[in-house]
């Protein structure tokens, strides 16, 4: 972790803009919250994946990896499948099975979109970003400043840097979209997508 935060340090003040601009790049604060909320009544959607880990042991929800098989079986030639929205009558019921049975594991019978969309659903509701809100600035400023060359040794500095379970479920979720670019010829969805 030491080394990571050396080399981002590295990469940021290397590349950094003139102070005309009054940009300049720090390590991120550590926000302590004062009150935390409760998370009783939620088994799924909304609650953070620090959380979700404690209670089951893995960072991302049963339901949710579920979700990414299903589709990886069914849908990767689907056209636009997340492009396209479902039925937001059958998304909430959906949403209301996963909440009360985080364990569910079939999707069986569910239309891919509405599916999909629910997946969509689950990572707007974390109550925290996937890059986290406290480092989101620094991968925006990597995009912005580092050079192409040296952009992905910082990307990857970063990441080192992100909590474990934002780190486990950003690399659950990228290798399921880069399956669904494979198939970009049927499913119309590219990397831009």
């Amino acid at each position: 972790m030491k080394l990571s935060l050396l080399k981002l340090t590295t990469f940021m003040e290397k590349h950094s803009p003139s102070s005309k601009t009054g940009w300049s790049w720090r390590v991120p604060n550590f926000i302590r919250r004062i009150r935390s909320p409760d998370y009783k009544d939620k088994a799924v959607f909304g609650v953070p994946l620090l959380l979700n880990l404690q209670r089951t042991g893995q960072a991302l929800p049963t339901c949710i990896q579920a979700s990414f098989s299903y589709l990886r079986k069914t849908s990767l030639d689907s056209v636009g499948i997340f492009r396209k929205s479902g039925v937001r009558s059958r998304i909430q019921k959906l949403r209301n099975l996963n909440e009360s049975n985080p364990y569910n594991n079939t999707y069986e019978d569910q239309q891919a979109y509405d599916v999909a969309d629910m997946l969509k659903q689950y990572f707007r509701d974390l109550p925290e970003a996937l890059l986290t809100n406290k480092w989101s600035e620094t991968f925006i400023s990597i995009f912005l400043y580092i050079p192409h060359m040296d952009r992905l040794d910082a990307l990857h500095a970063a990441i080192m840097l992100m909590p474990d379970e934002n780190r486990e479920v950003l690399q659950s979720l990228i290798a399921f979209l880069q399956e669904v670019c494979k198939n970009a010829d049927e499913n119309q969805m590219t990397a831009t997508n």
